[in-house]
């Protein structure tokens, strides 16, 4: 699976001192998904935790994010291994040793919703937020970080499938062989 998002940090400061929520895939709203991406209580570090079939939580930490402009950020998950890339560039890789755990009622949060017990949100903005049901390779993941750079109205080959909808839910009756197909939110 893949996460694809255009992030805009404004300030870093905003709720200085607590870990800001940005992101969940969770299935009770709670900011503690699988996965979930914070901001660091204290600067401008990303913080990717997942939650593991063995019930082990996993940190992946994504020092310096730029800051008041924005930027590109795509997390592929393709079984144990979890690739992260920033403005269409691989910038790290991790081997988490197990499965992300399955969240068959799992639905999208993001840091201007509020639930109880779902950290403050984060000082920015969150844009053009994708998900595709397979991991993405690099080239198409370029793709995509170009396509959503302004300057390029070209579109890819890359099939897409929209949605009004936040809760992304899986259509038992779609081919199974289809996995290009993916949820667009906006």
């Amino acid at each position: 699976m893949t996460f694809s998002m255009w992030i805009k940090v404004d300030n870093f400061k905003y709720n200085y001192g607590l870990m800001k929520h940005i992101f969940s895939y969770s299935e009770s709203g709670a900011s503690q998904g699988s996965p979930s991406i914070y901001m660091d209580s204290s600067d401008n570090t990303f913080v990717i935790s997942t939650y593991l079939v063995n019930d082990e939580i996993k940190k992946i930490y994504i020092h310096n994010i730029p800051i008041k402009r924005w930027f590109h950020l795509v997390m592929t998950i393709a079984g144990d291994i979890v690739h992260i890339y920033i403005n269409g560039e691989l910038v790290s890789s991790h081997a988490m040793g197990a499965y992300l755990k399955p969240l068959p009622n799992g639905k999208f949060y993001f840091h201007s919703k509020v639930y109880p017990g779902a950290l403050p949100g984060f000082g920015g903005q969150i844009s053009k937020f994708e998900y595709f049901r397979r991991s993405l390779i690099t080239d198409d993941v370029y793709t995509v970080y170009r396509e959503g750079n302004i300057s390029n109205k070209k579109s890819s080959k890359i099939k897409r499938k929209r949605s009004k909808l936040i809760d992304y839910e899986e259509d038992e009756d779609e081919d199974e062989d289809d996995d290009e197909n993916y949820e667009e939110y906006q």
